[in-house]
């Protein structure tokens, strides 16, 4: 089992996906920018909606298969709003492409 605090007290850096306190940048269903939702990937299935930073709902995209690249990794660009909330809370981050 991880566990930020304890990981913590043996020296470890978990890696971000198993972190309790990152935001996670998405491109929703639909959408051309970025989102920043607290939710981890694959906590709920593709089609669900999911609460990102802005207060905003959003549908998760279905899964990209393997060896595909994702057609959203090449969007870089961020919510405002969002960008405004991942700066307030002081959390790690990282982007994530389904």
């Amino acid at each position: 089992m991880f566990a930020d605090e304890g990981s913590a007290r043996c020296g470890t850096v978990l890696p971000t996906a198993y972190r309790s306190d990152v935001v996670f940048w998405i491109v929703p269903v639909g959408q051309d920018v970025r989102h920043g939702t607290a939710t981890r990937p694959g906590a709920l299935p593709a089609g669900s909606d999911v609460l990102v930073l802005c207060a905003r709902r959003f549908k998760l995209p279905t899964s990209t298969p393997w060896p595909d690249v994702p057609r959203t990794s090449s969007i870089t660009r961020q919510c405002e709003d969002c960008t405004a909330e991942y700066e307030r809370l002081g959390r790690p981050s990282t982007v994530w492409d389904f």
